[in-house]
């Protein structure tokens, strides 16, 4: 199977997988097949392109600027986005609607590999694993982690295995009872029983309940602690400044969300990216 192409084959390999692994089977009962990983007929051009555009974006703020490079590059929307179009778009008017110099050349440069020939949509569906690995490497910007998800939601691959993903590793390791992160070589180990749905199974790793972390204690809590043991209630300048610190802290966790999510740590925030990145309904 080179693709997930129907819904039925999807159904078909998720009723395969939970027999393969029973632990699976009520992920799969409950989230059913995921028709996201369908494969897509659009351009894969423009699924790299907007991937690349994405990166270290906030959705919203990416689909800003996303849209004004539309713009820049002279089309009404992106299923008229071409090679072309990206490289006559001058450099400053790139700048001009929200992109970085290095994400503006990572840009041309995949639009320079399209054009010349070097990367295609015939070459990418018909590429294996490493060729396709090695032709997008080749190009700025683009990571083996974005070859995978790549490979898993536009291609619809079901075998991909992204051993970069931190949520996938620590889905397995938490499905295996390890005690640590497995490495690439204990991820491959680990889901061998997979083959040939390994893209399915790291699905469900992303739904995979997992045992909350802890939370740091706020400060207000610790203020209130002090206050009872001295035997009065805290100040309201203290429950303030408590109040103050705990508002920071939340705002500092969901800063360091948004990193994990810049670095490669897809969980559900992955498949919501890309679904903007690929237009999955």
């Amino acid at each position: 199977m080179s693709s997930f192409s129907t819904v039925e084959i999807i159904r078909t390999a998720t009723e395969q997988l939970a027999v393969a692994d029973p632990r699976l089977a009520p992920l799969i009962a409950q989230h059913g097949p995921p028709e996201r990983l369908l494969s897509k007929s659009s351009s894969c051009f423009v699924s790299l392109a907007k991937s690349i555009l994405y990166q270290q974006l906030a959705g919203s703020a990416a689909a800003a600027i996303y849209s004004r490079f539309l713009a820049v590059c002279g089309v009404p929307d992106e299923t008229a986005l071409t090679p072309a179009a990206v490289l006559a778009a001058p450099q400053p008017a790139l700048r001009g609607c929200g992109l970085s110099e290095r994400k503006a050349s990572y840009l041309q440069e995949l639009a320079a590999h399209f054009a010349d020939g070097r990367l295609s949509d015939e070459l990418l569906t018909g590429a294996s694993d490493a060729q396709l690995l090695s032709a997008l490497t080749a190009v700025r910007g683009v990571g083996p982690w974005t070859v995978d998800m790549f490979a898993m939601f536009h291609l619809g691959r079901p075998d991909v295995l992204p051993v970069g993903d931190l949520a996938v590793r620590k889905g397995l390791a938490h499905l295996n009872g390890l005690p640590h992160q497995p490495s690439a070589a204990e991820m491959q180990a680990l889901t061998q029983h997979w083959r040939p749905f390994r893209s399915l199974g790291c699905y469900y790793m992303w739904r995979l309940p997992l045992p909350a972390s802890k939370r740091p204690a706020g400060s207000t809590s610790a203020a209130a602690a002090a206050a009872k043991k001295a035997g009065r209630a805290p100040s309201k300048k203290a429950q303030k400044t408590g109040l103050d610190r705990a508002v920071a802290t939340q705002q500092q966790q969901k800063q360091q969300q948004q990193q994990q999510q810049v670095l490669g740590q897809p969980g559900l925030m992955v498949q919501r990216c890309w679904q903007l990145v690929l237009r999955v309904a």
